[in-house]
């Protein structure tokens, strides 16, 4: 079988790891999104707490902590390069798919890596992480009305993709929706998810076949 791996970024509430799940079910290859978590804190020793307490997020808050604490700020970049050794690893052993976690990044020197992001226009990502946390019945906030519920779910949306970014361009230095760092870049809302399952397995079949999608040349990252 001809090796691949599939990295997926993704806008909160466009469904990506939902996506990626299935797309990897689809293909038959491994899956890892928040597993990675886990194996960081086996590797170091810690709990898995210690390790998604700051997962994919990077705050004014953290930020500030970073600039005057040094035992935190050598804590998170330890955290940051076992990740890295981490998913480089997996990457190794078999097929895989990582969503998250700035795998691309991780990865850019292979040459058999397909970056797929996935988004979703605003007002649809909110409907569906209202919607998530409404079924859940684990809701981060408190609320009176429906309305105010609504704003509390654009704001936590919102705060959250904030968030995802800002660690993504402080661990890469690069912005995770340029287009020249994804081969492939879908707007889950046009296909729903199993749609987007479909589409994203062709795309990848395709790509398989055709050995110049492989042949990325100068990483995007190093310009």
């Amino acid at each position: 079988m001809e090796r691949y791996i599939i990295t997926i970024g993704r806008e909160f509430g466009s469904c990506g790891a939902e996506i990626g799940k299935g797309l990897a079910e689809r293909l038959g290859i491994r899956y890892y999104d928040k597993k990675v978590i886990y194996m960081v804190a086996d590797e170091m020793s810690v709990l898995p707490s210690d390790i998604s307490a700051n997962d994919e997020k990077y705050s004014k808050g953290n930020r500030y902590i970073r600039r005057t604490d040094s035992k935190i700020k050598a804590r998170s970049d330890e955290i940051t390069n076992y990740q890295a050794t981490v998913i480089r690893r997996l990457a190794t052993q078999s097929n895989c798919l990582f969503v998250g976690r700035c795998a691309d990044y991780y990865l850019q020197d292979r040459s058999d890596v397909i970056n797929i992001f996935i988004y979703a226009p605003f007002e649809k990502r909110c409907d569906t992480v209202g919607n998530r946390l409404l079924k859940s019945g684990q809701i981060p906030f408190d609320y009176n009305s429906i309305e105010e519920y609504r704003l509390k779910i654009q704001e936590y949306v919102a705060a959250t993709d904030r968030e995802r970014h800002d660690y993504y361009k402080f661990v890469t230095g690069h912005n995770r929706l340029d287009r020249s760092n994804h081969q492939i870049m879908l707007d889950s809302s046009c296909y729903g998810v199993q749609g987007a399952i479909d589409i994203l397995e062709l795309a990848v079949k395709t790509a398989l076949k055709n050995s110049k999608a492989f042949d990325k040349g100068v990483s995007a990252y190093g310009r």
